[in-house]
């Protein structure tokens, strides 16, 4: 699932969507979320003051990998990490390995917010 802004103008519009997996390409890796970011944007997409063809809601995210490309060799399944993707209000999400970073110690969910300090 993914999470989009309506149309409307309206938080009425927000609504979440199936999406389908996608086999991973060279260099990504496949995040369960545990924890996202809101942030500006995703306010401006979801009452329509910013307009956009395909506006999935939030960008940053804490998780644990669940799948890594064969060339991926900096993160195995399992590792908790941070990092940068669009679509992250869901379930899942499919980002570059070069986008993640291991997550700080301490609290896990409160890292989706400070991941921007952690990436190399």
């Amino acid at each position: 699932m993914a999470s989009y802004a309506g149309a409307e103008g309206t938080l009425k519009g927000l609504h979440a969507e199936p999406v389908q997996d996608q086999p991973l390409a060279p260099g990504q890796v496949r995040v369960a979320v545990d924890a996202v970011g809101l942030n500006f944007l995703d306010v401006l997409l979801s009452t329509g003051v910013v307009n956009s063809a395909d506006p999935k809601l939030g960008e940053e995210f804490s998780g644990r990998i669940v799948e890594a490309a064969p060339d991926v060799t900096d993160f195995a399944v399992g590792d908790r990490v941070v990092g940068l993707a669009f679509g992250t209000f869901g379930p899942e999400v499919v980002t570059k390995a070069d986008l993640v970073a291991a997550a700080p110690g301490g609290d896990f969910g409160g890292s989706a917010g400070n991941h921007t300090l952690c990436l190399r």
